[in-house]
């Protein structure tokens, strides 16, 4: 907030800035007074104007107000009011001046969490003597305040403009609430350093429903009102803010563009239908809450509790109230949601960071979610527009990566769903693959191929471990049910392969017995899964799997160089072994007169292949040596708020800054923001892979069959 127009200009009359004058004045207002109605009569929705005009306009009076307070308890009539305006809302007569009254007190709650301690906005809620005897008697209106706006939310249909923008406000509300984490450094702050926050975590008895009703909001989508006119931004492309996330000192520095994210909000939420204000708000509430850390005794994450223990309301899927689907809880209370309309969110809906986010969410916190996902016979619906995210992904959204990696490494746990996903064979061309057309491949087949190319991209610098080690897991994890795998996934796997290991060698010979070196032992460790990877499928599945013996045979010098190598010898001669007997039957065929099929001009891709697929007739597994399956399973790091939280509201601040809220920067602590070219020419250094030695140009020229 900064110095800006007077309230006049923004309110459209002398006599609202008069109000607003006597509002923040020493002057004690009763609660029965006719200037309550009179503060709300305004004639445009607030939401309708510049997020930044309006708040720098009720900047001074905020000031005042805080300065009279004190004495006054205006704001606790305000919220009273408020009050008063959100329960006839909820009793079917939602009003302009509700939603208004909902604004005005997000602008004063959002200034006092950025300029004021906790202990001030814990005071500004306390029931004073002065307030009416309704309220007396209880030391603080907040468990109250808080307990209406989520009843609001989960009884409200926003059934026209004015019921939608009066639930819009409300979300808004309730976000501007928990915004008391962006103000300190700390993740899991002190209890008691976040009374707003606390105070909706002790909501246990409505945290269910809210869970449900904040759920439907983000998969109904409910685009605004032809009628409803909120303030859109103009799109000058002119940001060069960059928020810099900090995560504990053993972790990844993420360098994030705030640009890039309102890019994500503005263009990529909104390409799959109109949009829906309301629909992103919720799911944008509906994340900072699920990742609130309640490490207290005095608190439970009620919304965390709820998407873990979220049922299945199959009913519901074809049930609608007033353009909202209807939400349920069960005998024990837990919230519930149609899974297939969820499932259909997810797969048909908007490709943002958000709707990632809530995936991994419910897939690593729902049990029941998660299995209901695992047992669709459908895959290709929920895997096709995720793996696009992921071969589109580039390492300026290093978080969304780590989300797209994970949900799929979490899937790959399933030996059920990996086995499906090689029976599903997609119809035509994947028309946004680039390198190469490709056709007749299964699903299985290109999820191994955008997670191979995935690890190339993000091995060879070996800056961030997390993505390569995640990829690489979720293809371990795959390839026991490795089944027909394509010519290029073949490709792509032994070309990485052969990569690795030309890289692990030079390194290992320029440095010699120099002592341990971290980046040795980390490619060895990444070449030793992509060996586990080969040998497995061969072991297991080779009959299935001819395209990956021919790809093999090509490149049977990589393996030749790793025999007798510490820690690699068992793997590279079982490999060796598959080797030298397709050798032997290729070289009977040929009268014993080449070693290698290559060497003749007349064998043929073709020819190869059906030679490989008649003797893998009589091949017999046990010719190799039986080693340990490698399995990963996907857990979450001791304090995992640590990353969720600062990238919860990275997005938040993203979604909703200059557009419904006007964030002060500069008290925001969470977040350290860097502003100026130079920070973006330091991003761009980092992210850059075009002086990389292992360009993709590169790897598909090594993987040439």
């Amino acid at each position: 907030m900064g110095a800006g127009q007077s309230s006049q200009a923004v309110l459209g009359s002398q006599e609202h800035e008069q109000l607003l004058q006597k509002l923040a004045s020493n002057q004690d207002i009763e609660y029965g007074s006719a200037f309550w109605n009179q503060l709300f009569n305004l004639q445009l929705a607030l939401a309708s104007q510049n997020p930044s005009t309006v708040q720098d306009a009720l900047l001074p009076h905020c000031r005042q107000l805080m300065v009279h307070n004190p004495i006054t308890h205006n704001f606790q009539k305000l919220v009273l009011h408020t009050l008063d305006l959100v329960g006839l809302a909820q009793n079917g007569k939602p009003s302009l001046a509700g939603a208004n009254s909902l604004h005005m007190v997000s602008v004063v709650i959002q200034f006092i969490v950025e300029t004021c301690s906790p202990s001030a906005l814990s005071m500004v809620f306390e029931v004073a003597p002065n307030l009416p005897a309704a309220v007396q008697g209880q030391p603080s209106l907040l468990p109250m305040f808080i307990n209406r706006l989520v009843l609001l939310i989960c009884n409200l249909q926003p059934s026209d403009e004015v019921s939608y923008l009066v639930l819009l406000e409300a979300v808004l509300l309730l976000l501007v609430c928990c915004s008391t984490q962006l103000n300190t450094q700390q993740t899991a702050a002190p209890l008691g350093s976040q009374p707003l926050l606390e105070a909706l975590m002790q909501q246990q008895q409505s945290a269910s429903a809210l869970v449900g009703a904040l759920l439907q909001l983000v998969v109904a989508r409910q685009p605004l009102p032809p009628k409803l006119q909120l303030y859109v931004p103009a799109a000058d492309g002119s940001g060069t803010t960059v928020m810099r996330l900090v995560r504990t000192a053993a972790a990844t520095v993420l360098w994030i563009p705030l640009r890039t994210y309102q890019y994500i909000v503005r263009h990529g939420s909104h390409a799959d239908g109109p949009p829906s204000p309301l629909g992103d708000l919720a799911l944008t509430l509906l994340l900072v809450l699920a990742h609130y850390p309640a490490h207290h005794a005095q608190l439970v994450n009620g919304v965390k509790a709820g998407l873990q223990a979220l049922q299945d309301d199959a009913a519901g899927a074809d049930a609608e109230q007033g353009g909202r689907l209807s939400s349920v809880a069960g005998a024990r209370g837990q919230p519930s949601i149609s899974f297939a309309r969820l499932y259909d969110y997810f797969a048909t809906g908007p490709q943002s960071e958000g709707s990632t986010l809530l995936l991994y969410t419910l897939l690593h916190g729902s049990k029941s979610f998660q299995e209901y996902v695992l047992v669709r016979s459908d895959p290709e619906t929920l895997l096709l527009p995720l793996l696009q995210q992921l071969y589109k992904a580039n390492k300026r959204r290093a978080n969304h990566l780590y989300m797209l990696q994970i949900i799929v490494l979490i899937l790959s746990q399933d030996t059920s769903f990996s086995h499906n996903i090689h029976k599903v064979m997609l119809p035509g061309v994947v028309p946004w693959y680039r390198e190469r057309v490709l056709s007749k491949i299964s699903l299985g087949s290109l999820v191994a191929v955008v997670l191979l190319r995935t690890a190339h991209q993000n091995v060879g610098q070996l800056q961030d471990l997390y993505l390569p080690t995640n990829t690489l897991a979720a293809l371990a994890n795959l390839a026991p049910q490795v089944s027909g795998l394509h010519s290029h996934a073949a490709q792509r796997l032994v070309g990485l392969t052969s990569l690795l290991a030309k890289r692990w060698l030079k390194l290992s010979q320029a440095l010699g017995s120099s002592g341990p070196n971290q980046d040795i032992q980390v490619l060895h460790d990444f070449l030793r899964i992509l060996l586990e990877v080969v040998n497995t499928v061969l072991s297991l599945n080779l009959g299935r799997n001819p395209e990956l013996v021919y790809a093999l045979l090509h490149r049977q010098e990589l393996v030749a160089q790793l025999r007798g190598r510490e820690g690699l010898a068992e793997l590279a001669e079982n490999l060796q072994a598959v080797i030298d007997f397709f050798n032997s039957r290729l070289d009977s065929v040929n009268g014993g007169q080449a070693a290698a099929p290559e060497g003749q001009a007349d064998w043929s891709v073709g020819r190869v292949l059906e030679l490989v697929q008649t003797f893998a007739q009589s091949w017999r597994g046990e010719r190799l040596k039986q080693l340990p399956e490698l399995r990963f399973v996907y857990e979450e790091e001791a304090a995992p708020e640590e990353f969720f939280v600062p990238y919860c509201w990275s997005l938040a601040v993203a979604a909703t800054g200059g557009r419904l809220l006007s964030w002060n920067l500069g008290a925001v602590a969470l977040l350290q923001v860097a502003g100026g070219e130079g920070d973006d020419a330091l991003l761009e250094g980092q992210t850059s892979n075009a002086s990389s030695s292992w360009s993709e140009e590169a790897m598909m020229a090594d993987s040439q069959v």
